[in-house]
C-alpha cells in the first residue's frame, strides 16, 4: 500500500482527510508501541529463561 492509499485509509477512520505529519505521527506511535511490546516481551523471555537456570 502507498503512502497516499495509506493517509486515505487513516483519513476514513478519522472521518477527515489527514495531514502527511499526523501520518507521520500515527506511523511513529504505532513503531514505538510496538517497539515496546517487542522489548516487554523480550525481557519476560529472560526473565524466564534466568529463572530456569537457578533451578
Amino acid at each position: 500500500m502507498s503512502k497516499q492509499e495509506e493517509i486515505k485509509q487513516w483519513s476514513r477512520l478519522y472521518g477527515r482527510q489527514i495531514t502527511e505529519e499526523e501520518y507521520k505521527e500515527i506511523c511513529d506511535n504505532l513503531s514505538g508501541f510496538f517497539k515496546i511490546l517487542y522489548e516487554w516481551d523480550k525481557a519476560e523471555k529472560e526473565k524466564k529463561v534466568s529463572t530456569n537456570k537457578e533451578v
